[in-house]
């Protein structure tokens, strides 16, 4: 029995198991002795498909390089393409479509029609492009270039007028005999196919014929490589294939030399020792130096079109195409190989190898194929069977002694070749676990528990159901003292004893949460190197049968490096643990001293396309692992892969800020100099191709970031607000294995603004010295013009002494008149009141004459006697006569004239027709007196007053609504 001990973090087996090993290892070695050697890939490798909407460019493309940072540059329709593993890039210096593209030392040669040059980083390290046809094209007008290639420091630009070579910054031009085909460099020589000439090889400045007999007349020579030491490959597009020894030229007929011709070869190019042949009907295939067929891919196994134009290699020697539309990457140069879609096969949950077949199960059911199929890559479609009947999910294949059962959603199977034999009385069939010491007996665990059932002569039947457990169980396993262990996803984890004729349970035990695990939910069972594990929320546990409690395996968990919920954990036949955490797979890889590494980056492809809890990894004899995906199976063979001994790492692309871009991929002496402003800084990053694209990223501004930024896929950052001054850039990526790169630097310099630069320090020092003399100039200027004006003001002292004294004389005189006038007018209101009082007193002489008149007419009407009435009589007359008395008037008149003479004589000039009497009138109601009071001034009755009043509105052509008296106050 096979134990695993934990030493020092080790895991070890037992000396049994390790026979046990030994004896797989090999079977395995004796089962395909040849297949490490020139092996076929079994699946289809990984193609990334790129079209004309994602590189934003013409569809079609023609040659492709790349150069030592791994950018990958094609040749395209509407110009240079560069592609950095994230982003693409069109260059359109050209101006023609572009037919060509080869990198070497530090620049990109291209070529199209009449046109060919390169293109180099220029001061800030932005590719910019040089021609170097100008001079060419004056004299000889030479087409397309088609091919460019590099020998010894050569550079040859092939059309079909001629080639030209530079070197040293020199062209010399060599014309074809007729017209050239296609060049081709292999063994260190330039081969060229002439219309008439036949092959040439370009030696000692001369084109050679190397077929006189002309063995190969082609309409297209497709390619040129190295076959082996000393002998070349020739392909055409038409006659096939031929070697050339130095000497002489021969057929090369392999099993695929019709399909060849059929499809008509494009394009050949030797990678990692094998030959690919791009062609234009029937897209790629894949020779060994044998002409053993290796790999078919096209469009139904893939491709965006069959039409191959041009191969070509990234850094990592995966093969990049040039289709007719589009591009396409193939990564030849993993361990991962997938059988999906164009298969027919979808989503894979179980397989098996019985019996020369390989048995896959998927959501749609059983299929199979022959094992010598399978590992033909000329297989299609049609290879995979399916077994009738098996139509729906099939969960489960396994092989327990003689005989394939299948675990199905409708029931449990066996399988024999092409057709099932159901097992009635089981619903759902998840696993098949043998009984120790009867092989005639299996328990399938189920939708409802567990089951057993028997072999009866050559046939497998139902026995019965073991009662009392009728949980669904997907994952159980059997430990050393017979118990069966079945986790179950969301209640727990139950201990089943069964009895001893297998028809119930002795006893049933739950375990959950209050036993020590993390959580009720999502804990799994598994067996590591014959022991029980279970897999939780929080890494690896194992149970301790004294105190029936769990608890965390910290030596596995170690081991495996978790710390968080693993949903797949097995250990296959050869000892390796093969674990799922996540989105990331991994296989812990046992090692000669018994020691695990652990292998993550080639399975970096299957991220988010496990089906998790149903993940599926079966070893196959010789050395695969199929692994079961949403979209298919995986293949993985670690014999196809090569070490990656390249470096990991990071490039600091591009730095650019609004107009500013400086260019860091292909020269580092670039310093980056901005001038500070409201655009942000923009860094982008580069870990060209490293375990296809799956860097993570990391950023850090010395200067201003604190701390490195969280680990990202974007490989761009943005820093605003940045201040004047030095700063430095860092980076680092992580690839999906984690391994982190170097950190790669890079010092920018933030400029002062245009107002405090250096030049404008200059300026401003040039301003100063002229300000300088400026003003000095102007405060002699301002010295002269301060002494003339000193004179200046000292006469327009003078004068303002003299006007001030003018002006007090003035203000004396002023004084003397407001002194008269004041004495004036105390005299007019001295006056006024005389007027006031004379008038007064003539009104109270009248009012008593008036009073005195009418007591002698009283008296005349009381007395009889003559003469007192007579007396009376003349008296009244003398009072009448005194009322009237006209030198009063003029007394009156007099005074009143002297005080309000403006006013009589205003009244005069607007109201010439005013009698003398009508002007009293107007005085005395200017004076405000009562009508009663005019009447005795005037000697006339109070109605006269009105009358007369009367005639005085009439005269002055007064409205009703004016009134008399304030229209004599106005005037």
């Amino acid at each position: 029995m096979a134990s695993l001990v934990i030493q020092g973090g080790v895991f070890w087996i037992s000396k049994m198991k390790r026979r046990q090993l030994l004896i797989f290892l090999l079977l395995g070695l004796l089962y395909t002795v040849d297949a490490y050697s020139q092996r076929s890939i079994a699946g289809i490798p990984k193609i990334v498909n790129y079209n004309k909407f994602t590189y934003k460019a013409g569809p079609q493309n023609w040659m492709i390089t790349h150069a030592p940072n791994g950018f990958v540059y094609v040749a395209n329709n509407d110009g240079l393409l560069e592609f950095d593993g994230s982003d693409w890039k069109v260059y359109k210096d050209l101006g023609v479509v572009n037919r060509a593209a080869l990198y070497h030392q530090g620049r990109i040669y291209v070529g199209g029609y009449n046109e060919f040059g390169y293109y180099s980083p220029n001061e800030n390290g932005v590719l910019v492009y040089t021609t170097l046809s100008k001079g060419v094209k004056r004299v000889f007008r030479f087409g397309e270039i088609w091919k460019i290639h590099e020998l010894d420091g050569v550079v040859y630009f092939q059309s079909n007028e001629a080639i030209f070579t530079y070197s040293k910054n020199h062209i010399k031009i060599m014309k074809a005999p007729a017209r050239f085909d296609f060049a081709y460099i292999a063994n260190r020589t330039l081969f060229v196919n002439d219309a008439v000439k036949g092959l040439l090889i370009y030696r000692r400045g001369a084109l050679v014929s190397i077929d006189p007999e002309r063995k190969v007349v082609t309409k297209q020579l497709s390619g040129v490589s190295e076959l082996d030491k000393g002998r070349v490959l020739i392909s055409t597009i038409d006659k096939g294939l031929f070697i050339y020894d130095g000497a002489r030229i021969t057929s090369w007929d392999i099993p695929i030399s019709s399909l060849l011709k059929k499809y008509q070869i494009n394009t050949e190019a030797k990678v990692n020792g094998y030959h690919i042949f791009g062609t234009i009907l029937n897209g790629l295939y894949i020779i060994d130096a044998k002409g053993k067929m290796v790999l078919e891919v096209n469009q139904d196994k893939g491709l965006n079109n069959n039409n191959v134009i041009c191969v070509g290699t990234d850094l990592e020697n995966n093969i990049w195409l040039g289709l007719n539309n589009g591009l396409a990457k193939l990564e030849l140069n993993t361990s991962l190989s997938y059988i999906g879609n164009s298969f027919k096969i979808e989503s894979v949950y179980a397989t098996a190898l019985w019996n020369g077949k390989l048995y896959i199960g998927t959501n749609s059911g059983l299929f199979q194929i022959d094992w010598s199929r399978f590992l033909d890559p000329m297989k299609n479609d049609s290879d995979f069977k399916l077994i009738p009947g098996s139509e729906g999910q099939v969960w489960n294949l396994t092989v327990i002694g003689g005989t394939l059962f299948c675990g199905h959603n409708n029931g449990v199977y066996t399988v024999s070749g092409s057709s099932l034999t159901s097992i009635g009385g089981i619903r759902g069939g998840w696993l098949f676990l043998p009984i120790k010491d009867n092989p005639n007996k299996v328990i399938v665990a189920n939708y409802t528990g567990l089951a057993l059932i028997e072999k009866r002569g050559s046939s497998w039947a139902f026995v019965n159901a073991l009662k009392g457990f009728n949980e669904s169980s997907r994952f159980v396993e059997q430990d050393s003292d017979g118990d069966y262990w079945v986790s179950h996803g969301y209640k727990g984890i139950y201990r089943l004893r069964v009895n001893g004729d297998y028809t119930g349970y002795k006893s049933i035990e739950f375990f959950g949460k209050h036993s020590g695990l993390p959580s009720d939910k999502n804990n799994m069972v598994a067996k590591i190197g014959g022991r029980l594990v279970f897999t939780t929320e929080n890494g690896v546990y194992s149970f301790n049968p004294q105190t029936k409690t769990f608890y965390r395996n910290q030596e596995l968990n170690k081991t495996i490096r978790s710390n968080r919920w693993i949903s797949y954990l097995k250990q296959d036949e050869k000892g390796n643990i093969w674990c799922v955490q996540g989105d990331k797979t991994s296989v812990l890889r046992l090692q000669e001293d018994r020691s695990y590494t652990t292998i993550a980056t080639p399975f970096y492809p299957l991220t988010r396309r496990n089906i998790i809890t149903f993940e599926h990894f079966y070893s196959l004899p010789n050395g695969m692992t199929l692994i079961g995906s949403e979209e298919g199976m995986a293949i993985y063979d670690p014999a196809i892969s090569r070490p990656d001994n390249s470096p990991y790492k990071v490039f600091i692309k591009d730095i650019t800020k609004g107009d500013a871009h400086y260019s860091l991929s292909m020269v580092d002496s670039v310093d980056p100099v901005f001038k500070q402003g409201k655009s942000p800084i923009m860094i982008s990053a580069s870990a060209p191709f490293k375990n296809s694209g799956a860097s993570l990223y990391s950023f850090k501004l010395d200067g201003f970031d604190k701390d490195w930024s969280p680990w990202s896929e974007n490989n761009h950052k943005e820093y605003t607000n940045l201040s004047e001054g030095t700063y430095t850039i860092s980076v680092r990526a992580k690839s999906y294995g984690g391994e982190v790169s170097p950190i790669v630097s890079k010092t920018i310099k933030i400029s002062p603004p245009w107002h405090r630069s250096a030049i404008a320090y200059l300026i401003y020092f040039v301003i100063f010295i002229g300000l300088s003399v400026r003003l000095k100039r102007l405060y002699d200027r301002n010295i002269e013009k301060s002494r003339k004006k000193g004179e200046y003001q000292q006469r327009e002292q003078f004068k303002a002494r003299e006007a001030q004294l003018v002006k007090e004389a003035l203000q004396a005189e002023n004084e003397m008149i407001r002194i008269k006038n004041e004495n004036l007018q105390d005299v007019m209101r001295r006056k006024e009141r005389e007027l006031t009082l004379s008038t007064m007193h003539v009104i109270q002489k009248n009012e008593l004459i008036s009073k005195m008149k009418a007591e002698l007419r009283k008296l005349q009407g009381a007395t009889s006697d003559r003469t007192i009435k007579e007396k009376a009589a003349d008296i009244i007359k003398k009072m009448a006569k005194d009322a009237d008395n006209k030198s009063e008037w003029k007394t009156f008149e007099l005074h009143f004239e002297q005080v309000h003479e403006e006013f009589i004589r205003r009244l005069k000039d607007r109201f010439p027709d005013l009698t003398s009497r009508e002007l009293r009138l107007c005085v005395y109601l200017k004076m405000n007196l009562s009508s009663k009071e005019i009447a005795n001034l005037m000697n006339i009755s109070p109605r006269g007053v009105e009358i007369s009043r009367y005639r005085v509105r009439k005269k002055m052509n007064l409205e009703r609504n004016e009134g008399l008296s304030e229209i004599l106050m106005e005037i």
